[in-house]
């Protein structure tokens, strides 16, 4: 679990920095096509702007999904990138904020739909030849067909 912000104690400019490893675990994701199994490092910091708390943060760790070629799991890093959230007053309950659901968020929607092992999957040259398009005699009945102009 992430640590917790208390905004009370981002009053006049001050600012927390965020900068921790979290376990996998911390994902609470249970499937069989998405695992994560490496830590996931964040950084980052939290300040207030007004009465809404900012939390800027970047998340990296690695994803294991099955390669779109072999479906064999395969490691891919994920980032975040630089990422800003800004989060209103009556989210914050009690002056403390936990950004977990941030940092599930940003990587959640990092995943990507397909990858391949090591970017380029060796069972790929198996099936080039199944994917190599046939040429075929095509009949194209309406080809000769001339439209009349309206005049």
């Amino acid at each position: 679990m992430l640590d917790i912000i208390y905004t009370d104690r981002l009053k006049s400019g001050k600012t927390q920095e965020i900068d921790q490893e979290l376990p996998p675990s911390f994902m609470e994701v249970e499937e069989a096509e998405l695992k994560f199994e490496s830590p996931i490092a964040v950084k980052g910091r939290a300040y207030l702007s007004g009465d809404h708390l900012v939390v800027d943060l970047e998340v990296h760790t690695k994803v294991k999904i099955p390669c779109a070629i072999c479906n064999k799991m395969t490691a891919v890093p994920i980032s975040s990138g630089k990422t800003t959230y800004t989060v209103p007053p009556e989210e914050i309950k009690s002056a403390a904020y936990k950004p977990d659901s941030l940092v599930r968020e940003a990587l959640l929607l990092e995943v990507p739909m397909l990858a391949e092992c090591q970017g380029k999957c060796p069972e790929r040259e198996i099936l080039k030849p199944l994917l190599e398009k046939e040429e075929h005699d095509t009949c194209f009945p309406f080809s000769e067909l001339k439209l009349e102009e309206e005049s």
